[in-house]
C-alpha cells in the first residue's frame, strides 16, 4: 500500500501516522514473505525427497521384480529335475525288479552307470535298458547273481581230478551270493 492510497481512504490522517501504519504493514509483510520463503524451501525439500524415494523404490521394483523372476526359474528348474529324478527312479525300478544283483553295491554301482548314461525314459520305460544291462553284463558278470545252479568244476576225465569235492564247490558256490 502507498501512503497516496492511505490519504485517499482516510483524508484527516497525519504524516506520522502514515509513517507507523506503512511501518506495521511492512513488518506483516516481511513476516508473510519469510513465511512464503521457509514454506517454498520446505516445499521444494519435500519433493526432492519424494523424487528420491519414487527413483528408489523403481530402483527397488525392479530389483525385487528380478529376484523374483530368478526365484521362478530356480523354482521352475528345482521341479523338474525333482519330476526327472522320480520318473527316472520309477522306470529304473521297474526295469531292474527282475535282474539279481550279486550285492547291494553291485547294483548301486548300476544304478550310476545308468543314470550316467542318461537314457530316455518314454511312458515309463528306460528305452535302451536291454542293451544297457546285456553290456553290463558282458562286461562285469560277477556284479549279477548266477542264473540257476552252480557249475560243478569237474572235467569228467579221471586224468584232471577236480581239486575240491562237490560239497566244498557247493559251499563256496554258496558263500559267494
Amino acid at each position: 500500500m502507498k501512503k497516496d492510497e492511505l490519504k485517499n481512504i482516510i483524508p484527516d490522517i497525519t504524516g506520522e501516522q502514515i509513517d507507523q501504519l506503512m511501518k506495521l504493514h511492512g513488518a506483516d509483510i516481511e513476516r508473510h514473505k519469510q513465511q512464503i520463503a521457509t514454506l517454498t524451501a520446505e516445499r521444494d525439500a519435500a519433493a526432492e525427497k519424494y523424487h528420491e524415494a519414487a527413483a528408489k523404490l523403481g530402483e527397488l521394483d525392479t530389483e525385487y521384480k528380478a529376484r523374483a523372476e530368478a526365484a521362478e526359474r530356480t523354482a521352475a528348474e528345482k521341479l523338474d529335475g525333482m519330476q526327472r529324478e522320480f520318473e527316472f527312479q520309477n522306470a529304473a525300478r521297474a526295469a531292474m525288479a527282475e535282474i539279481e544283483f550279486s550285492s547291494n553295491a553291485a547294483r548301486k554301482a548300476f544304478e550310476t552307470e545308468l543314470r550316467a548314461k542318461n537314457l530316455p525314459i518314454q511312458k515309463g520305460k528306460i528305452i535302451g535298458f536291454d542293451e544297457f544291462f546285456a553290456s553290463a553284463r558282458q562286461a562285469d558278470p560277477g556284479a549279477f547273481g548266477l542264473m540257476g545252479y552252480p557249475a560243478v568244476k569237474d572235467s569228467g576225465e579221471i586224468a584232471h581230478p577236480p581239486s575240491l569235492g562237490p560239497r566244498e564247490q557247493f559251499a563256496e558256490w554258496f558263500n559267494s551270493l
